[in-house]
């Protein structure tokens, strides 16, 4: 069996309104929808990543350079192929975009293993877990949301079946953000999971002041608390000061970023990202030196993917969803997608990672016409 036809078709959806995170503003979801065939008929298909500036590079470096290479060869031989097209990241120039279009293609191509395997990609990684604690990314700046809105929004998801939220903090002064992550907690109780997310908003001085005056708030981690420019001895800082479990890594291009994390002593978790890190294949080596640290597994966004290499991990937490106004895409793009119940949501045993799509929506928001 080897691969005849490869193809990526670059999707964009306007959002409702502008979400504003500690450092970032989002007014639109993308994805790419990568799509391969073997020469005996056998279809594979999933969505990844949200790049939004350089879409339309990622594409091309798919169509014009990776595609090309992997046409012809066993989806079987999916390790040679990354050993071979990470080496064509060595040159400086573009290394984040040939980064993202690998993570595609080699997520895509775990995805035709489990589909000729018939089995989901989680059980061909060898299943720690069946079933996984789904959290929803929220907690955004909104002018006018007021503390009386965040909580309505909170306890939405809680209503919705999720287990907990990441709250987006900052965006602000300390002492505004923590007002606000002590006022949710208040009302939502101790049994709903709430992790802060400042996006490397913070200095340390602040995510310090920050982490004291949430202490008692039963928080289940602090992600990128600190600027990005001194990373590693920023949040180490963070962690002995306060006594919060650090999480990071969902802007490391591979497993040697994670790795200095790890070994820095940064983090308690780690949620590289499949999309940006080098797709499963990477993701499950950052995994492993990960383990032998006692470093626990996160996962930025993308809840159908990740949720299958979390799972097949013992140190794997919570796949990460998005409401349907901030992701229309995951709303709405797959069909009959596993969905959070009870603050639990249970793996697919479709084979691969099992998802199908609603072609009338890919047409729809397509943007290479």
């Amino acid at each position: 069996m080897r691969i005849d036809h490869a193809e990526v078709i670059p999707l964009a959806v306007p959002l409702s309104r502008t979400f504003y995170g500690g450092t970032y503003a989002i007014d639109r979801r993308c994805t790419l929808l990568l799509r391969l065939r073997t020469d005996d008929g056998l279809r594979g298909q999933i969505y990844i990543g949200d790049e939004r500036d350089a879409q339309a590079e990622v594409c091309r470096q798919l169509t014009q350079t990776l595609f090309p290479r992997i046409l012809g060869r066993r989806p079987s031989d999916v390790t040679a192929i990354w050993e071979a097209l990470f080496r064509l990241t060595l040159p400086a120039r573009g290394r984040r975009v040939m980064m993202q279009a690998l993570s595609a293609l080699d997520a895509a191509l775990w995805d035709l293993l489990g589909r000729q395997a018939g089995l989901p990609v989680f059980r061909l990684l060898g299943a720690a877990q069946t079933r996984l604690r789904p959290i929803v990314i929220g907690g955004y700046y909104e002018e006018g949301k007021g503390v009386e809105g965040l909580i309505e929004e909170i306890e939405g998801y809680r209503q919705a079946g999720y287990a907990g939220v990441k709250f987006k903090v900052g965006g602000q002064p300390p002492a505004v953000d923590i007002e606000r992550v002590r006022r949710v907690r208040a009302a939502v109780g101790d049994d709903f999971l709430i992790a802060c997310d400042a996006n490397m908003g913070y200095s340390v001085e602040e995510a310090i002041a920050f982490a004291r005056g949430v202490a008692d708030c039963h928080i289940a981690w602090f992600e990128e608390p600190v600027h990005w420019y001194d990373q590693v001895r920023g949040m180490r800082a963070v962690r002995a000061a306060t006594g919060l479990r650090v999480a990071a890594g969902q802007s490391e291009l591979h497993r040697w970023g994670c790795r200095d994390l790890v070994e820095g002593g940064a983090v308690d978790i780690l949620n590289a990202d499949l999309s940006l890190a080098g797709g499963v294949t990477e993701w499950r080596r950052i995994a492993a030196h990960a383990a032998a640290y006692g470093v626990r597994m996160a996962h930025h966004e993308e809840p159908l993917l990740a949720m299958h290499l979390l799972a097949s991990t013992p140190q794997g937490l919570y796949p990460e969803y998005f409401s349907a106004e901030r992701d229309p895409i995951g709303a709405f793009l797959p069909l009959d997608p596993p969905r959070p119940q009870d603050g639990w949501v249970t793996l697919p045993e479709t084979p691969g990672f099992g998802i199908e799509v609603d072609e009338a929506f890919v047409q729809r928001y397509r943007v290479d016409r």
